[in-house]
Formats: C-alpha cells, structure tokens, sequence
C-alpha cells in the first residue's frame, strides 16, 4: 500500500499503535485533487492504447484493464465520442471501435 500511495503522490500512510492498532490516511486535498486531475488525463489516452490493441473490445474489458467500473469507463468513451476522438461502428456484440 505504501509503494501505490507514493507512486500516486499521496501522502504517506501513519501507522499508530497506541492501545489499537490504527493505520491513518492522510487527506492532503490538494495533492488528491491533483491526482485525480492527472488519473483523469492519463485515461482516455490508456483506453484509444486498448482500442488499437483490439478494436472489437467491449466497454466491461475497457473498465476492466484500466481499473475502473463500467460507468467509470463509459463515462470517458462518451466524453471521446462527443469530442470527435472515437467512434462504434456496428452492433453491441460484434462491432468495433474507429478511432477517429
């Protein structure tokens, strides 16, 4: 846990022991806000990388390899599509994805 919160530039975790043991996260809003800003940038650029990887893939095995829950992934197709950066061409199941 120490090397992800590091790696996503969090404040390191505080591990008491005083009567409990008791592990303490750091909420450093502005290095959070930053974070996120930055997981949402890096996003759309990790899934047109899945999508010329294969481009028949669904939006449950997007989510999936980039971490993230369906609507998280459908959010930022919808935000790719509606900017003119991708596009579906044919039916749910056996379509594929054109990146424009």
């Amino acid at each position: 846990m120490a090397d992800l919160m590091s790696e996503a530039g969090l404040p390191a975790t505080e591990y008491r022991t005083e009567g409990f043991f008791t592990t303490v996260l750091n909420k450093d809003l502005n290095t959070i806000k930053k974070t996120v800003k930055e997981i949402e940038k890096k996003t759309p650029e990790r899934i047109l990388e899945i999508i010329k990887e294969n481009s028949k893939i669904t939006v449950s095995e997007i989510a999936k390899l980039c971490g993230l829950t369906y609507g998280g992934a459908y959010y930022h197709i919808e935000k790719m599509r509606k900017n003119g950066l991708l596009i579906h061409k044919g039916g749910d199941k056996g379509g594929e994805w054109v990146i424009l």
